[in-house]
Formats: C-alpha cells, sequence, structure tokens
C-alpha cells in the first residue's frame, strides 16, 4: 500500500501514540526496536511524518494493531467498544497522554488516572454511526 508521505493526517500520529501508550511504549523503545532516531518516531506521533511501509509493519506488530487500524482506524473487529474507547484514547490532550506513558508510573496509580479519565467523559449512543464523546460539566 504506498503512502502519500506529503500529505499526512493528524490521526495517524494520535493514533500511533494512542497505542504506544497504551502498550506502554515509550519513544526511546520504538526509536531503539526499530532502528530509527527518536526525533523520527516523535514526528511520527505529532503527525509532521509518516513511517516508511516496512517501518509501519514493525510497529503495528510491536504495538499489536494493524497497519488499517494505525492508518486509517480501521478496525478488523469493528466492535463499537474498540471504537468507543479509540475515541477516548484520540481525544486525550498531549499532557495526559505523557502522564499516563510516564515510565515507572505504578500499576495503582496508572489505574486511578485512568478511572478519573472515564469519569470525566460520557459516551453518547451514535446516532449515525459514530461516537460522541461529551465532556462532563464540573460539579
Amino acid at each position: 500500500m504506498p503512502v502519500n508521505r506529503n500529505k499526512v493526517d493528524p490521526e495517524v500520529g494520535r493514533r500511533i501514540t494512542a497505542a504506544m501508550t497504551y502498550m506502554g511504549i515509550s519513544v526511546n523503545e520504538v526509536a531503539s526496536a526499530l532502528k530509527v532516531s527518536q526525533p523520527a518516531v516523535s514526528n511520527w506521533r505529532i503527525g509532521k511524518t509518516l513511517p516508511d511501509q516496512s517501518h509501519m509493519q514493525k510497529l503495528a506488530k510491536m504495538l499489536k494493531q494493524s497497519v488499517d487500524w494505525l492508518m486509517f482506524g480501521k478496525t478488523e473487529l469493528g466492535s463499537l467498544l474498540d471504537k468507543r474507547l479509540t475515541d477516548i484514547a484520540l481525544s486525550l490532550s498531549k499532557d495526559t497522554i505523557d502522564l499516563l506513558a510516564t515510565p515507572g508510573l505504578p500499576e495503582d496509580e496508572l489505574r486511578s488516572l485512568l478511572e478519573q479519565l472515564i469519569e470525566r467523559h460520557e459516551l453518547q449512543p451514535p446516532s449515525d454511526g459514530r461516537s460522541r464523546i461529551r465532556r462532563r460539566k464540573a460539579v
């Protein structure tokens, strides 16, 4: 599948970042495993550039995702739950993702942070086949 490296969809970077966060894999770990520079991986995460096809396939395998999901958000299962969780992950700010990806963050602290994030999001049923996220108003 040829990739147009001139026009990068920023959602690709957000999906890469979300998958790295979910897997607890750092920029350094990806760079080392794929034998690329840390700035290259950072550029993929912010959607500035895309990995070439070989690196994308290795990255997908490392992140336990399909290339189709990383590139286009397509999932083989098409699960509504997967879509909703993806929407939540993609809605997170860079600061939140960085906090969740903190190396050595104890599991109980990570669980607490994730529970807080879930409490702050309320999923609405899709009316047009797409899930929506609505932030709850602060009490």
